[in-house]
């Protein structure tokens, strides 16, 4: 589970932090709750998704008060979240085939820019301003973290990651939407260290992006024949010959490291 608080409505941007580091195995896709049908795209073209098959076709009529329009290809152009009907007219004028009623959404993003602090898997679902599901998303920075196709983001390691959220299905001009996400989690500079006999290193000198206040706890799987760690201070001693990992504890998440002595 996730918690997000908006640190600037202006600049729409936001920051994440956990409240359980291993974060949502599924996406939560109750959110969505638009019934099947709803528009959450920029433009339909409505002879292929409202009145396929009907013939004589020359105009459409739109119920009094819609705000979306109707260009002369008969391509719907969304322009507001708004429900209403559309007619197919012959040459005539005449109505042609049933009436239909058409229901928009919106289809939006709640932040453009989103800081991840933790290890994790984070549901970006709860970023969507719509009740219909996207129908698409994408990322870039698979190195840094692992998009699902239902919008589960499973971070990797620190670095940036953009995400695009598409809303619309084929043969409509679909609506897409980009949240930049920079992941600052904390790791360690490097995979490996070396230390000697009776030397020291301080663990939270090569920790990296440790956010404020977080409760953070070292320890390792060595018996103490390799090293000795403080694990209220992280200060690491060169005990004797040999290779022992290394861990931090921040907010409940492991970083690991390992040191090798000589």
């Amino acid at each position: 589970m996730i918690k997000a608080s908006v640190k600037d409505v202006g600049e729409v941007t936001c920051k994440v932090t956990v409240t359980d580091p291993a974060g949502p195995d599924k996406a939560d896709l109750s959110r969505y709750t638009a019934p099947q049908g709803t528009l959450a795209a920029r433009s339909v073209n409505l002879k292929k998704q409202y009145f396929k098959g009907v013939k004589g076709i020359k105009n459409f009529r739109l119920s009094q008060g819609a705000i979306s329009t109707v260009n002369k290809k008969g391509v719907l152009e969304i322009k507001a979240t708004e429900s209403f009907t559309v007619e197919a007219l012959d040459k005539s004028g005449n109505p042609v085939g049933e009436k239909k009623t058409v229901s928009v959404c919106k289809a939006d993003v709640k932040v453009k820019e989103l800081t991840i602090d933790y290890m994790g898997r984070a549901d970006l679902n709860e970023y969507v301003d719509s009740t219909v599901k996207p129908s698409l998303w994408k990322s870039s920075g698979k190195a840094v973290a692992e998009l699902s196709p239902d919008g589960l983001l499973s971070v990797k390691k620190p670095g940036k990651v953009k995400v695009t959220v598409t809303f619309g299905e084929k043969g409509q001009k679909v609506d897409k939407h980009v949240i930049n996400v920079l992941i600052k989690c904390p790791c360690f500079k490097k995979k490996s260290y070396k230390l000697k006999v009776g030397e020291t290193l301080e663990l939270k000198d090569i920790l990296l992006d440790i956010p404020e206040n977080a409760g953070v706890a070292y320890f390792t799987e060595d018996d103490g024949k390799v090293l000795g760690v403080d694990p209220v201070t992280g200060k690491v001693t060169g005990v004797g010959s040999g290779s022992a990992k290394v861990t931090a504890m921040v907010n409940g998440v492991v970083y690991t490291t390992t040191i090798k002595v000589k």
